[in-house]
């Protein structure tokens, strides 16, 4: 069918996507500042799958440099780049991020957005932005998958925009993740010193690295047993190439619909665990 290129590790249901559908998938490794663009392959008609904004699982952000040196192979290998910015709406420090979307002037990029975080995964509502030449095909494909969603759905929340009200919504809720996001982070730094941390500007999760190797996997079966949630990259959706260690001691740290209280004493427990086991 053709080649897929997708970030690791990477949401797993993208690659389970084109896997299934008979497509050669190629990982291409993510660091500090998101994927890797000298690592990708000089393939020509290939899809590359990223997260640039808050990668998922890692949360890093793709640097402006290597966001137009994507679009530069994009246009060099005459590849399609599906940009997903499933948690886009949530940035808490620093300027607005130009998406690729936005600095795209060759029309190689598909933008995804949704409207499960902001609002709820019930709905069913997310959107694709394109050019206009993708349009038929993209309709084609929506048609092929679900025929639609409710038209009620879709008038309701039309409403709700061309009011105002939604980004109301999104000023509250941000300000209320931010202050979440900010005692989680106060609460792994009073506990953990010296954690390495990541996701910290946007999004509903943290990434945080365990120093000791094999940590991971032990700390969250005996938070499990202690009734705490957390998450290894293959555990939180995500997933790894095969044979690759280098995000085994990775864990996800959701916050966003926890109590504050309850993420400072989920923390202190963690802490509690991991002092019983040294």
């Amino acid at each position: 069918c053709g080649t897929f290129l997708h970030e690791n590790p990477c949401y797993q249901g993208s690659r389970y996507l084109f896997e299934r559908s008979g497509f050669d998938c190629i990982p291409v490794p993510v660091d500090s500042d998101g994927l890797m663009v000298e690592a990708l392959p000089e393939v020509r008609h290939a899809i590359l799958y990223v997260t640039p904004s808050h990668q998922f699982p890692t949360g890093v952000t793709l640097s402006l440099p290597r966001r137009l040196a994507l679009l530069e192979w994009a246009e060099r290998t005459d590849s399609l780049i599906v940009e997903d910015d499933y948690d886009g709406d949530f940035r808490y420090d620093g300027g607005p991020l130009t998406a690729l979307r936005g600095l795209d002037r060759t029309g190689r990029v598909l933008y995804l957005g949704t409207f499960s975080k902001s609002m709820g995964p019930g709905l069913r509502l997310g959107y694709v932005v394109g050019s206009p030449q993708t349009a038929p095909a993209l309709a084609r494909w929506k048609q092929l998958l679900s025929n639609g969603t409710p038209w009620l759905h879709q008038a309701a929340m039309a409403d709700f925009m061309e009011s105002g009200a939604f980004q109301r919504h999104l000023r509250r809720i941000r300000v209320l993740y931010r202050s979440r996001r900010d005692v989680l982070i106060a609460a792994i730094e009073a506990h953990f010193p010296g954690s390495e941390i990541a996701g910290r500007r946007g999004g509903m999760h943290l990434s945080w690295r365990l120093p000791e190797a094999g940590s991971a996997r032990r700390l969250q079966k005996r938070a499990l047993m202690r009734g705490i949630g957390i998450y290894t990259v293959e555990d939180g959706g995500a997933c790894l190439a095969a044979g690759d260690s280098s995000h085994q001691d990775l864990l996800m740290l959701g916050y966003a619909a926890i109590e504050e209280a309850r993420i400072t004493a989920a923390i202190r427990m963690l802490a509690e665990i991991d002092r019983a086991e040294g």
